[in-house]
Protein backbone atom coordinates (compact mmCIF):
# COMPACT_ATOMS: atom_id res chain seq x y z
CA UNK A 1 0.00 0.00 0.00
CA UNK A 2 3.11 2.52 1.00
CA UNK A 3 4.36 1.51 -2.00
CA UNK A 4 1.17 2.19 -4.57
CA UNK A 5 0.72 5.67 -2.70
CA UNK A 6 4.23 6.85 -3.36
CA UNK A 7 3.78 5.57 -7.41
CA UNK A 8 0.61 8.24 -7.04
CA UNK A 9 2.65 11.01 -5.45
CA UNK A 10 5.71 10.15 -8.07
CA UNK A 11 3.38 10.25 -11.02
CA UNK A 12 2.94 7.11 -13.33
CA UNK A 13 2.63 6.90 -16.95
CA UNK A 14 1.61 4.14 -19.52
CA UNK A 15 3.21 3.90 -22.60
CA UNK A 16 3.31 2.06 -25.72
CA UNK A 17 6.94 0.72 -27.60
CA UNK A 18 7.52 0.24 -31.39
CA UNK A 19 10.38 0.16 -33.09
CA UNK A 20 13.58 -2.18 -34.54
CA UNK A 21 15.25 -3.22 -31.40
CA UNK A 22 12.45 -3.08 -28.58
CA UNK A 23 14.66 -6.01 -26.97
CA UNK A 24 17.20 -3.84 -26.68
CA UNK A 25 15.15 -1.07 -25.10
CA UNK A 26 14.63 -3.41 -22.36
CA UNK A 27 18.14 -4.44 -21.59
CA UNK A 28 19.24 -0.94 -21.24
CA UNK A 29 16.52 0.19 -19.14
CA UNK A 30 17.38 -3.41 -16.64
CA UNK A 31 20.59 -2.18 -16.62
CA UNK A 32 19.98 1.06 -15.74
CA UNK A 33 18.07 0.38 -12.79
CA UNK A 34 14.52 1.37 -15.03
CA UNK A 35 11.69 -0.70 -13.30
CA UNK A 36 9.16 -1.43 -16.39
CA UNK A 37 6.12 -3.31 -14.49
CA UNK A 38 2.88 -4.55 -16.45
CA UNK A 39 5.16 -5.53 -19.50
CA UNK A 40 2.64 -6.97 -22.52
CA UNK A 41 2.69 -7.40 -26.01
CA UNK A 42 -0.05 -8.00 -28.31
CA UNK A 43 -0.67 -6.58 -32.80
CA UNK A 44 3.62 -5.62 -32.96
CA UNK A 45 3.10 -2.86 -29.64
CA UNK A 46 4.53 -3.21 -26.28
CA UNK A 47 3.15 -1.92 -23.36
CA UNK A 48 4.82 -1.34 -20.17
CA UNK A 49 4.17 1.26 -16.92
CA UNK A 50 6.80 3.28 -15.35
CA UNK A 51 6.79 5.83 -12.83
CA UNK A 52 7.25 9.36 -14.22
CA UNK A 53 10.47 10.60 -13.27
CA UNK A 54 12.25 7.38 -14.46
CA UNK A 55 10.29 8.30 -17.82
CA UNK A 56 12.72 10.80 -18.66
CA UNK A 57 15.69 8.65 -18.27
CA UNK A 58 14.93 6.55 -21.26
CA UNK A 59 14.71 9.03 -23.66
CA UNK A 60 18.61 7.79 -24.53
CA UNK A 61 17.85 4.75 -24.39
CA UNK A 62 14.85 4.76 -27.03
CA UNK A 63 17.27 6.53 -29.39
CA UNK A 64 20.28 4.16 -29.05
CA UNK A 65 17.27 1.29 -29.78
CA UNK A 66 15.88 2.68 -32.24
CA UNK A 67 12.37 2.87 -30.65
CA UNK A 68 9.43 4.92 -30.78
CA UNK A 69 7.59 6.19 -27.51
CA UNK A 70 3.76 6.89 -26.88
CA UNK A 71 2.31 7.72 -23.47
CA UNK A 72 -1.00 6.58 -23.78
CA UNK A 73 -2.28 7.02 -20.16
CA UNK A 74 -1.38 9.43 -17.32
CA UNK A 75 -1.71 8.93 -13.47
CA UNK A 76 -0.63 10.29 -10.59
CA UNK A 77 -0.47 13.54 -8.11
CA UNK A 78 1.73 16.01 -10.76
CA UNK A 79 -0.65 15.16 -13.50
CA UNK A 80 -3.66 16.09 -11.42
CA UNK A 81 -2.29 19.06 -9.77
CA UNK A 82 -1.37 20.22 -13.60
CA UNK A 83 -4.42 19.70 -14.30
CA UNK A 84 -6.08 21.50 -11.67
CA UNK A 85 -3.45 24.50 -11.35
CA UNK A 86 -6.24 27.23 -12.02
CA UNK A 87 -8.20 26.34 -9.17
CA UNK A 88 -6.78 28.06 -6.65
CA UNK A 89 -9.84 27.90 -4.07
CA UNK A 90 -9.83 24.13 -4.52
CA UNK A 91 -6.31 23.73 -3.24
CA UNK A 92 -7.15 26.30 -0.48
CA UNK A 93 -9.71 24.33 0.74
CA UNK A 94 -7.94 20.98 0.50
CA UNK A 95 -5.40 23.17 2.21
CA UNK A 96 -7.19 24.27 5.31
CA UNK A 97 -8.77 20.83 5.70
CA UNK A 98 -5.59 19.53 6.27
CA UNK A 99 -4.57 22.21 8.11
CA UNK A 100 -7.90 21.81 10.79
CA UNK A 101 -7.25 17.72 10.62
CA UNK A 102 -3.22 18.81 12.50
CA UNK A 103 -5.44 20.73 14.83
CA UNK A 104 -7.67 18.59 16.21
CA UNK A 105 -5.17 16.43 16.23
CA UNK A 106 -3.59 18.85 19.55
CA UNK A 107 -7.28 17.84 21.37
CA UNK A 108 -8.12 14.58 23.20
CA UNK A 109 -11.61 13.87 21.60
CA UNK A 110 -12.07 9.77 23.66
CA UNK A 111 -11.51 8.87 27.06
CA UNK A 112 -11.76 4.92 27.61
CA UNK A 113 -11.26 3.02 30.86
CA UNK A 114 -10.35 -0.75 31.29
CA UNK A 115 -9.62 -2.74 34.10
CA UNK A 116 -12.03 -0.74 36.24
CA UNK A 117 -15.29 -3.15 38.49
CA UNK A 118 -15.82 -1.73 41.42
CA UNK A 119 -15.49 2.18 39.79
CA UNK A 120 -18.12 2.86 37.03
CA UNK A 121 -16.95 4.85 33.91
CA UNK A 122 -19.25 7.54 35.33
CA UNK A 123 -17.17 7.69 38.56
CA UNK A 124 -14.11 7.96 36.74
CA UNK A 125 -15.34 10.06 34.24
CA UNK A 126 -16.69 12.41 37.21
CA UNK A 127 -12.93 12.36 38.26
CA UNK A 128 -11.52 13.54 35.41
CA UNK A 129 -13.91 16.32 35.14
CA UNK A 130 -13.13 17.77 38.56
CA UNK A 131 -9.47 17.79 37.06
CA UNK A 132 -10.66 19.51 33.99
CA UNK A 133 -9.95 16.71 31.81
CA UNK A 134 -12.51 16.11 29.01
CA UNK A 135 -12.92 15.54 25.83
CA UNK A 136 -11.17 18.61 23.85
CA UNK A 137 -8.77 19.20 26.18
CA UNK A 138 -5.43 20.05 24.97
CA UNK A 139 -3.21 17.14 24.98
CA UNK A 140 0.10 19.48 26.38
CA UNK A 141 -2.56 19.65 29.40
CA UNK A 142 -2.78 16.11 30.18
CA UNK A 143 0.17 14.95 32.82
CA UNK A 144 0.04 11.33 32.60
CA UNK A 145 2.20 10.33 35.76
CA UNK A 146 0.44 13.56 37.83
CA UNK A 147 -2.96 12.08 36.82
CA UNK A 148 -2.28 8.52 37.41
CA UNK A 149 -0.98 9.75 41.25
CA UNK A 150 -4.49 11.68 41.90
CA UNK A 151 -6.54 8.38 40.61
CA UNK A 152 -4.78 6.16 43.09
CA UNK A 153 -5.01 9.53 46.07
CA UNK A 154 -8.90 9.50 45.20
CA UNK A 155 -9.45 5.90 45.02
CA UNK A 156 -7.81 3.59 47.80
CA UNK A 157 -8.94 0.57 46.16
CA UNK A 158 -6.98 1.10 42.89
CA UNK A 159 -3.35 -0.31 43.06
CA UNK A 160 -2.05 0.28 39.54
CA UNK A 161 -3.32 3.11 37.09
CA UNK A 162 -1.43 3.28 33.70
CA UNK A 163 -2.83 6.45 31.81
CA UNK A 164 -1.12 7.26 28.11
CA UNK A 165 -2.36 8.95 25.10
CA UNK A 166 -2.21 7.66 21.93
CA UNK A 167 -3.58 9.78 19.22
CA UNK A 168 -6.64 11.79 19.96
CA UNK A 169 -7.64 9.49 22.90
CA UNK A 170 -6.71 9.02 26.39
CA UNK A 171 -6.69 5.92 27.44
CA UNK A 172 -6.43 4.75 31.47
CA UNK A 173 -5.84 1.49 32.54
CA UNK A 174 -6.32 0.70 36.24
CA UNK A 175 -6.55 -2.38 39.12
CA UNK A 176 -8.49 -2.73 41.91
CA UNK A 177 -7.56 -4.42 44.70
CA UNK A 178 -9.88 -7.74 45.25
CA UNK A 179 -9.07 -7.42 49.18
CA UNK A 180 -10.39 -5.19 51.53
CA UNK A 181 -7.15 -2.90 52.01
CA UNK A 182 -8.12 -1.97 55.71
CA UNK A 183 -10.01 -4.11 58.33
CA UNK A 184 -13.01 -2.07 60.18
CA UNK A 185 -12.44 -1.73 63.76
CA UNK A 186 -13.61 -3.75 66.08
CA UNK A 187 -16.41 -1.76 68.23
CA UNK A 188 -15.60 -3.49 71.75
CA UNK A 189 -18.46 -1.01 73.86
CA UNK A 190 -20.53 -2.87 76.57
CA UNK A 191 -24.30 -3.85 75.01
CA UNK A 192 -27.01 -5.66 75.30
CA UNK A 193 -28.71 -8.13 72.76
CA UNK A 194 -32.18 -7.75 71.88
CA UNK A 195 -35.16 -9.28 70.16
CA UNK A 196 -35.50 -7.85 66.83
CA UNK A 197 -38.55 -9.26 66.30
CA UNK A 198 -41.49 -10.81 67.67
CA UNK A 199 -41.59 -14.96 67.71
CA UNK A 200 -40.41 -18.14 69.68
CA UNK A 201 -36.56 -18.73 70.07
CA UNK A 202 -35.41 -21.71 68.11
CA UNK A 203 -31.61 -21.83 68.65
CA UNK A 204 -29.44 -20.44 70.43
CA UNK A 205 -25.60 -20.30 71.14
CA UNK A 206 -24.14 -17.73 73.64
CA UNK A 207 -20.28 -16.82 73.70
CA UNK A 208 -20.62 -13.53 76.09
CA UNK A 209 -23.17 -12.08 78.06
CA UNK A 210 -25.71 -13.38 80.23
CA UNK A 211 -28.51 -15.54 78.51
CA UNK A 212 -32.10 -14.11 79.69
CA UNK A 213 -34.24 -16.93 77.92
CA UNK A 214 -34.02 -20.09 76.35
CA UNK A 215 -34.52 -22.01 73.64
CA UNK A 216 -38.61 -22.55 73.07
CA UNK A 217 -39.68 -19.10 74.36
CA UNK A 218 -41.81 -16.32 73.22
CA UNK A 219 -39.64 -13.25 73.02
CA UNK A 220 -41.40 -9.39 71.96
CA UNK A 221 -39.40 -7.22 70.03
CA UNK A 222 -36.99 -5.62 72.22
CA UNK A 223 -36.67 -7.95 74.68
CA UNK A 224 -33.79 -8.00 76.09
CA UNK A 225 -32.32 -11.79 75.13
CA UNK A 226 -28.38 -11.25 76.47
CA UNK A 227 -27.54 -9.68 78.88
CA UNK A 228 -23.91 -7.44 78.87
CA UNK A 229 -24.36 -7.37 82.19
CA UNK A 230 -22.55 -9.96 83.92
CA UNK A 231 -22.23 -10.62 87.70
CA UNK A 232 -19.27 -11.69 89.80
CA UNK A 233 -19.95 -13.16 92.58
CA UNK A 234 -17.58 -14.42 95.83
CA UNK A 235 -17.65 -17.99 97.28
CA UNK A 236 -20.36 -17.59 98.95
CA UNK A 237 -22.62 -16.18 96.28
CA UNK A 238 -22.95 -12.83 97.06
CA UNK A 239 -22.58 -10.21 94.20
CA UNK A 240 -19.66 -8.11 94.64
CA UNK A 241 -19.30 -5.97 91.67
CA UNK A 242 -20.55 -6.02 88.06
CA UNK A 243 -18.47 -6.14 84.80
CA UNK A 244 -20.23 -4.56 81.30
CA UNK A 245 -19.47 -6.84 78.05
CA UNK A 246 -19.82 -6.62 74.66
CA UNK A 247 -22.87 -9.59 74.84
CA UNK A 248 -22.48 -12.16 71.72
CA UNK A 249 -24.51 -14.75 70.47
CA UNK A 250 -26.16 -16.60 67.63
CA UNK A 251 -29.93 -16.49 68.27
CA UNK A 252 -32.60 -17.85 65.76
CA UNK A 253 -36.28 -17.09 66.35
CA UNK A 254 -39.30 -18.52 64.04
CA UNK A 255 -42.16 -15.58 63.20
CA UNK A 256 -44.90 -15.26 61.20
CA UNK A 257 -46.37 -12.20 59.27
CA UNK A 258 -48.62 -10.77 56.60
CA UNK A 259 -48.28 -8.03 54.12
CA UNK A 260 -50.99 -6.33 51.66
CA UNK A 261 -50.33 -4.69 48.60
CA UNK A 262 -53.03 -3.25 46.12
CA UNK A 263 -53.22 -2.30 42.58
CA UNK A 264 -55.87 -0.80 40.34
CA UNK A 265 -57.25 -3.00 37.89
CA UNK A 266 -57.68 -0.74 35.06
CA UNK A 267 -54.00 0.07 33.77
CA UNK A 268 -52.49 1.86 30.41
CA UNK A 269 -51.28 0.01 27.34
CA UNK A 270 -48.93 1.26 24.77
CA UNK A 271 -48.57 -0.65 21.25
CA UNK A 272 -46.78 0.37 18.61
CA UNK A 273 -49.16 0.94 15.42
CA UNK A 274 -46.47 0.04 12.77
CA UNK A 275 -45.64 3.44 11.04
CA UNK A 276 -42.43 4.22 11.63
CA UNK A 277 -40.18 7.60 10.67
CA UNK A 278 -36.13 7.80 10.35
CA UNK A 279 -33.64 10.21 9.84
CA UNK A 280 -30.31 11.08 10.56
CA UNK A 281 -28.41 13.45 12.82
CA UNK A 282 -24.65 14.88 12.70
CA UNK A 283 -22.76 16.64 15.54
CA UNK A 284 -19.70 18.40 15.20
CA UNK A 285 -18.91 19.54 18.59
CA UNK A 286 -21.62 21.13 20.90
CA UNK A 287 -23.56 21.64 17.27
CA UNK A 288 -26.16 19.15 16.31
CA UNK A 289 -28.11 18.67 12.77
CA UNK A 290 -31.01 16.70 13.22
CA UNK A 291 -33.59 15.72 10.27
CA UNK A 292 -36.79 13.37 10.68
CA UNK A 293 -39.27 12.99 8.72
CA UNK A 294 -42.54 14.76 9.78
CA UNK A 295 -45.01 12.80 11.24
CA UNK A 296 -48.77 13.37 13.26
CA UNK A 297 -48.33 15.54 15.77
CA UNK A 298 -51.29 14.19 18.07
CA UNK A 299 -49.68 10.89 17.99
CA UNK A 300 -46.83 9.37 20.47
CA UNK A 301 -43.78 8.61 18.69
CA UNK A 302 -40.76 6.74 20.70
CA UNK A 303 -37.84 7.74 19.26
CA UNK A 304 -34.30 5.94 19.57
CA UNK A 305 -30.53 6.72 17.96
CA UNK A 306 -27.56 5.05 17.78
CA UNK A 307 -24.48 7.33 17.85
CA UNK A 308 -20.99 6.80 16.39
CA UNK A 309 -18.15 8.94 16.48
CA UNK A 310 -15.91 9.28 13.25
CA UNK A 311 -11.98 8.16 13.28
CA UNK A 312 -9.89 8.02 11.04
CA UNK A 313 -7.35 5.14 12.29
CA UNK A 314 -8.02 2.83 15.64
CA UNK A 315 -7.00 5.78 17.80
CA UNK A 316 -6.89 9.15 15.65
CA UNK A 317 -10.73 9.81 16.88
CA UNK A 318 -12.27 13.39 15.78
CA UNK A 319 -14.68 15.57 17.52
CA UNK A 320 -17.53 14.61 15.00
CA UNK A 321 -20.56 12.11 15.30
CA UNK A 322 -23.61 10.82 13.22
CA UNK A 323 -25.91 7.84 13.54
CA UNK A 324 -29.26 6.64 12.87
CA UNK A 325 -32.64 7.78 14.43
CA UNK A 326 -35.40 5.68 14.17
CA UNK A 327 -39.11 7.03 15.54
CA UNK A 328 -41.89 4.26 16.15
CA UNK A 329 -45.53 5.63 16.33
CA UNK A 330 -47.67 4.06 18.88
CA UNK A 331 -51.18 4.53 21.09
CA UNK A 332 -51.59 4.14 24.55
CA UNK A 333 -55.15 2.93 26.17
CA UNK A 334 -56.66 2.07 28.96
CA UNK A 335 -58.00 -1.66 29.78
CA UNK A 336 -58.25 -4.31 32.42
CA UNK A 337 -56.53 -6.87 33.38
CA UNK A 338 -57.15 -10.40 32.41
CA UNK A 339 -57.51 -13.23 35.20
CA UNK A 340 -54.92 -14.78 34.14
CA UNK A 341 -52.81 -11.58 33.88
CA UNK A 342 -53.71 -10.91 37.92
CA UNK A 343 -52.23 -14.07 39.21
CA UNK A 344 -49.20 -13.94 36.93
CA UNK A 345 -48.99 -9.71 38.10
CA UNK A 346 -50.01 -10.79 42.06
CA UNK A 347 -47.96 -13.97 41.66
CA UNK A 348 -44.61 -11.77 40.72
CA UNK A 349 -45.35 -9.33 43.54
CA UNK A 350 -45.11 -11.83 46.40
CA UNK A 351 -42.54 -13.21 44.79
CA UNK A 352 -40.32 -9.73 44.55
CA UNK A 353 -41.67 -9.82 48.65
CA UNK A 354 -40.01 -13.42 49.82
CA UNK A 355 -36.94 -12.62 47.46
CA UNK A 356 -36.20 -9.20 49.30
CA UNK A 357 -36.67 -10.92 52.75
CA UNK A 358 -34.29 -13.60 51.39
CA UNK A 359 -31.45 -11.28 50.62
CA UNK A 360 -32.13 -9.84 54.32
CA UNK A 361 -30.73 -13.47 55.22
CA UNK A 362 -34.41 -14.53 56.40
CA UNK A 363 -34.81 -18.72 55.70
CA UNK A 364 -38.46 -18.86 54.57
CA UNK A 365 -40.63 -21.99 56.00
CA UNK A 366 -43.81 -21.52 54.47
CA UNK A 367 -45.83 -18.66 52.48
CA UNK A 368 -49.08 -18.62 50.72
CA UNK A 369 -50.28 -15.82 48.91
CA UNK A 370 -54.23 -14.63 47.94
CA UNK A 371 -55.36 -12.44 44.91
CA UNK A 372 -58.82 -10.63 45.47
CA UNK A 373 -60.10 -7.84 43.83
CA UNK A 374 -62.99 -5.48 44.51
CA UNK A 375 -64.89 -2.78 42.01
CA UNK A 376 -61.35 -0.77 41.09
CA UNK A 377 -58.50 -2.74 42.72
CA UNK A 378 -56.74 -5.72 42.85
CA UNK A 379 -55.43 -6.73 46.54
CA UNK A 380 -52.08 -9.02 47.17
CA UNK A 381 -52.44 -11.31 50.60
CA UNK A 382 -49.71 -12.78 51.84
CA UNK A 383 -48.71 -14.51 54.55
CA UNK A 384 -45.50 -16.15 55.71
CA UNK A 385 -43.45 -18.24 58.09
CA UNK A 386 -39.56 -17.71 58.46
CA UNK A 387 -36.57 -18.50 60.58
CA UNK A 388 -33.91 -15.80 61.09
CA UNK A 389 -31.59 -14.59 62.63
CA UNK A 390 -33.50 -12.12 66.05
CA UNK A 391 -30.42 -10.26 67.80
CA UNK A 392 -29.81 -6.66 67.74
CA UNK A 393 -27.46 -4.72 69.25
CA UNK A 394 -28.03 -1.81 71.94
CA UNK A 395 -26.26 -0.43 74.39
CA UNK A 396 -26.22 -0.30 77.92
CA UNK A 397 -27.42 2.82 79.54
CA UNK A 398 -27.02 4.35 82.98
CA UNK A 399 -30.48 3.53 83.51
CA UNK A 400 -30.52 -0.28 82.05
CA UNK A 401 -27.11 -0.40 84.49
CA UNK A 402 -29.37 0.52 87.83
CA UNK A 403 -32.00 -1.69 86.50
CA UNK A 404 -29.77 -4.84 85.93
CA UNK A 405 -27.81 -4.41 89.14
CA UNK A 406 -31.10 -4.18 91.41
CA UNK A 407 -32.54 -7.41 89.74
CA UNK A 408 -29.29 -9.37 90.38
CA UNK A 409 -29.47 -8.02 94.21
Amino acid sequence: MFLSLMRSVQGVVRVEMTGLKPERFLNLCSLGGIEVRDLSYGDGVYSFSMSLPEFWKIRAFARKSKVRLKVVKRAGLPFFMQKNRKRKLYFAGLAFFFVMLYAMSLFIWDISFSGNYRHTDDMLSSFLEEREVVCGVYKGRIQCEELESAIRARFPEITWVSARVSGTRLYIQIKENEVISELPQEDTSPCDLVADFSGTITSMVVRTGVPMVSVGDEVEEGQILVSGAVPVTDDSDQVIRTNLVRADADITARSSGAYRQSFPLLHSVTVDTGKVRQGFFVKAGPFTFRFLLPGDEDSIWRTASEERQFKLFSDFYLPFWWGEIRSSECISYERYYTEEELEEKGNAIHQIFLKNLQEKGVHIIENNVKILKDASLCHIEGTFVTEASVVRRRSIEVSHRAEHSASLN
